[in-house]
């Protein structure tokens, strides 16, 4: 250990210098070009941390091939990805590499979703929304092993959120034409029941499938309408069918 105060000032500085000075390697994720290629231009002239994009995925095909490939510090990425599940895309994501750094960037905030991200594995979650310098937060704070939430987010809700929103138009205006928002608003159970409906079954043969009542899936039907904001079977098969849900 070194006795001399002055050098070992000189020493930390040089520690700090050089610490600020790593490279981090990175991975972008996203449908959205425009979007990736925006990124990809803000973090190469990010000084702190310094970050160099040396992959990039528009499909999650495409990602996981890229994360078989490179050996990257930290994947950027969206959850919307057509086909996959948020928690299972994760999951696949930490089976293909479980070194690299998971910073969900994205545009939905939804208290369960980015709760359910965190208890999946993720380092950290900032929402596309957030300025330059919570990005560069965020990068720093995964990379030094801690756990980062950007502005605007919560893992829990609000003490003043007293009253449940019922219906998705409640919730989020916009959502009725976001396939993504409108499965997360489902539920795991919902969502099988709903596959079955589509594929013709009623409900007593949809109650024997699933070891449960006629009467229970009656009830898991009325609130996948409710919540689709459709008071029809046929309506309730378009509306799967024009977001494709299932």
């Amino acid at each position: 250990m070194c006795k001399n105060p002055d050098l070992q000032g000189i020493l930390e500085l040089n520690l700090n210098y050089l610490s600020n000075m790593a490279v981090y390697k990175a991975i972008l994720a996203d449908e959205q070009i425009l979007f990736v290629a925006g990124i990809k231009l803000v973090l190469q002239q990010m000084e702190n941390p310094h970050v160099e994009v040396i992959g990039t995925a528009r499909t999650s095909d495409d990602l996981f091939k890229v994360l078989r490939e490179i050996q990257a510090d930290v994947l950027l990425f969206e959850l919307n990805f057509q086909g996959e599940d948020p928690v299972n895309l994760i999951q696949k994501i930490k089976l293909a590499n479980r070194e690299i750094k998971l910073l969900v960037l994205s545009a939905y905030g939804d208290i369960k979703l980015v709760r359910s991200c965190f208890n999946s594995g993720v380092d950290g979650y900032i929402l596309k929304s957030n300025n330059l310098n919570t990005l560069q937060k965020g990068i720093s704070a995964v990379m030094q092993e801690e756990i980062f939430l950007g502005e605007g987010l919560m893992l829990s809700p609000s003490m003043h959120q007293d009253e449940p929103q019922s219906n998705l138009a409640e919730t989020n205006p916009l959502a009725k034409n976001d396939r993504f928002v409108l499965r997360q608003y489902l539920t795991n159970r919902e969502l099988e029941i709903l596959e079955m409906i589509v594929k013709g079954l009623n409900n007593r043969q949809i109650a024997k499938e699933l070891y449960i009542s006629d009467q229970t899936v009656g009830v898991h039907k009325k609130n996948i309408m409710k919540k689709l904001e459709v008071n029809s079977t046929s309506a309730l098969i378009k509306a799967v069918e024009d977001n494709k849900l299932i």
